[in-house]
């Protein structure tokens, strides 16, 4: 068997390998790139936002049932700031916003 087969056989394979990897992967190739041009990618942040709201909502009023005080959209933020940082739950909050925009994690 000369090299030539080889390289035959070894582009045969490379190509049957991606036909098979379009064929058994889900969606479009636009969705394997991330491409879309129609605007689905802004309808999924919208959607996001919403859920983030409606669990905010939830969240809410589940505290307000146990007569806690209500959290708000600034203070989900913080907490998800003060984990990303590894700090404690009894550790001082960032007094400002603008430590938000400072913390290199977030």
């Amino acid at each position: 068997m000369g090299i030539g087969w080889m390289i035959l056989i070894f582009f045969g394979g490379l190509l049957v390998f991606f036909f098979l990897l379009g064929k058994l992967t889900w969606g479009t190739g636009a969705d394997l790139v991330d491409w879309d041009p129609s605007g689905r990618q802004q309808a999924k942040m919208d959607l996001e936002a919403q859920d983030s709201a409606d669990l905010l909502e939830i969240t809410n009023r589940r505290r307000r049932a146990a007569g806690l005080q209500e959290l708000g959209e600034h203070d989900v933020i913080h907490e998800i700031a003060r984990k990303r940082r590894g700090e404690k739950p009894g550790d001082v909050p960032p007094a400002t916003p603008q430590d938000l925009r400072d913390d290199p994690d977030w």
